[in-house]
């Protein structure tokens, strides 16, 4: 049966390239989700199994609104030349044929063929070829096909999905880890990601300046951020909650002033800024509620599981809020957070600045 592994889409990502830099290659790999880094980054590591020299000739990229899977299949049926391995790659596999991903519909017939012309090949797929099927739309899974592709001991089903946003920092970390055998500091890591945001391929770029320009070191800094990264913003996300935490109005609508001014995405840069607050915030109340208990540091970090550093940053921004003003501080972020996502008429720097002075009142 096709390999489906359900875990997460980074440990999945993890465990394909593993097997694919241990020769542990299958025929068929269908690739799928809306997470295309970890797509293209199995694609370049696949593209690895045919020689440079002999790419020319054993190595077809093809696109699905170009062929029809009649073409697909010759191909992928073709003998490598001067080689061992022929590599077929298609993007957009879906475009491919007329047929829709519908099960009503399980027996359209057209002269290109339709997906159930790959059923069996699923079967039995040539042993030269390694065929790869991209699409960032998932197959419907009570077609033939998806069931012929799951059910064969020679193919491979993989969904990438985008991780969360909540999940970015510890995705930062496990990056450095696997692709550049480095360690990178907690608020190194929360500083990049509010700096780039989301997008993998970004963030992966610019952990690899970080990793090229710091070759030596076997940890990666707030300060190495700000000197590699963060260049083109003078103030960040953090910046502003420690004037935030710092009880400072002036100095807080200044940065955030700043910060707006300079961002791609202002309503994207806001929501960002409200979840980083939401989180801290939370750990403000989780560590107040553990603290009245009398627990020791040690105690507390047991509970909360942060590492003693980030303990200490979090015992320092405790003293600036009291336990009875954090409701109407979490009654501020939520507000602005629904607001800016459509439930005001108001724009959404205004919603930030009054997010702000709720939170300073």
């Amino acid at each position: 049966m096709a390999k489906r592994i359900k875990t997460d889409s980074q440990q999945l990502f993890i465990n394909l390239i593993k097997d694919i830099g241990d020769g542990k290659i299958l025929p068929v790999y269908f690739l799928c989700g809306d997470e295309q880094f970890f797509t293209d980054q199995i694609q370049d590591k696949l593209t690895g199994l045919v020689p440079p020299e002999s790419r020319d000739f054993n190595f077809d990229l093809l696109y699905g609104q170009d062929v029809d899977p009649a073409k697909i299949l010759d191909v992928a049926r073709s003998y490598p030349m001067m080689g061992d391995k022929r590599l077929v790659i298609v993007r957009e596999f879906f475009q491919s044929t007329n047929k829709n991903i519908n099960p009503d519909e399980e027996q359209q017939e057209n002269s290109g063929g339709s997906l159930d012309s790959f059923i069996p090949y699923f079967e039995r797929p040539s042993k030269e070829t390694v065929l790869v099927m991209h699409d960032f739309k998932k197959p419907n899974k009570n077609t033939r096909f998806y069931k012929a592709l799951l059910n064969s001991q020679e193919c491979g089903y993989f969904e990438f999905d985008s991780p969360p946003e909540h999940s970015i920092v510890e995705w930062i970390s496990d990056w450095v880890r696997t692709k550049h055998n480095k360690e990178i500091e907690r608020p190194a890591a929360e500083m990049l990601y509010q700096i780039v945001g989301t997008n993998l391929h970004k963030l992966s770029t610019e952990l690899e300046k970080l990793a090229t320009f710091h070759k030596s070191a076997e940890q990666i800094s707030v300060k190495d951020v700000k000197s590699v990264v963060g260049f083109s913003r003078e103030y960040t996300a953090f910046d502003l909650q420690n004037a935030l935490f710092a009880r400072n109005a002036r100095k807080t609508m200044f940065i955030a002033e700043q910060i707006l001014q300079s961002a791609d995405n202002e309503t994207g840069e806001i929501l960002r800024i409200i979840a980083l607050l939401h989180s801290s915030f939370t750990n403000i109340w989780q560590y107040n509620r553990l603290a009245k208990k009398n627990l020791s540091p040690s105690d507390i970090d047991a509970q909360m599981k942060v590492g003693n550093y980030r303990l200490k940053m979090i015992a320092r921004d405790a003293t600036s809020f009291r336990m009875d003003e954090l409701p109407l501080v979490f009654e501020a972020l939520l507000d602005a957070d629904r607001s800016i996502k459509g439930f005001s008429k108001l724009d959404s720097k205004a919603i930030f600045v009054m997010m702000l002075k709720r939170i300073l009142a």
